[in-house]
């Protein structure tokens, strides 16, 4: 996801400053700021941990009073810096991309890399001749607890999913 989501925001911003939220392991690592140095070195680089976010998203808090003023919160001094592209650096972040882009503002591409690396697997399928022309298929999303809050989370995607269920992983307590 890394790779995918930095060669795209590289190639898109036209300010060479760039915006990445995610966890605080996420950017604490420095995995995306290196990654993007390395594709160029001149694009300026402002991080912001958002570590509610995550824990918003797993109780379904994905719109509302709550969800935007922590993206306020988190944002609001990230939202004044110069950038034109702002890379959600974590799985759960899109699901909050309405608050994320009003605190953002017009002028800022919010950069889902889960996209990004849809768009790139695609493309490496098509060339090998491995993508399939068949409709169909099933989805079956697994979670490790409580998936009926998934429920309510796979409907916001409004995506078609076949089965949800609990994981059975050896060594795990029902919650």
């Amino acid at each position: 996801v890394i790779g995918p989501a930095s060669r795209a925001a590289v190639q898109l911003t036209k300010k060479k400053a760039i915006g990445v939220i995610g966890t605080e392991g996420t950017i604490n690592s420095g995995v995306y700021y290196q990654t993007i140095k390395q594709l160029d070195n001149e694009i300026e680089i402002y991080s912001q941990a958002c570590p509610l976010f995550t824990p918003m998203v797993e109780e379904g808090l994905l719109e509302g009073e709550i969800p935007q003023k922590v993206a306020d919160m988190y944002l609001s001094e990230l939202a004044k810096k110069p950038i034109d592209i702002l890379i959600l650096g974590c799985t759960h972040y899109p699901l909050l991309r309405e608050p994320i882009s009003k605190c953002m503002g017009p002028g800022i591409t919010v950069l889902d890399p889960a996209t990004v690396v849809a768009s790139e697997l695609k493309q490496r399928l098509s060339e090998n001749n491995l993508l399939s022309d068949e409709a169909g298929g099933h989805r079956k999303f697994f979670f490790t607890s409580q998936p009926q809050k998934a429920e309510k989370i796979i409907q916001h995607l409004a995506i078609r999913v076949d089965t949800i269920g609990l994981a059975d992983l050896p060594g795990q307590k029902p919650c």
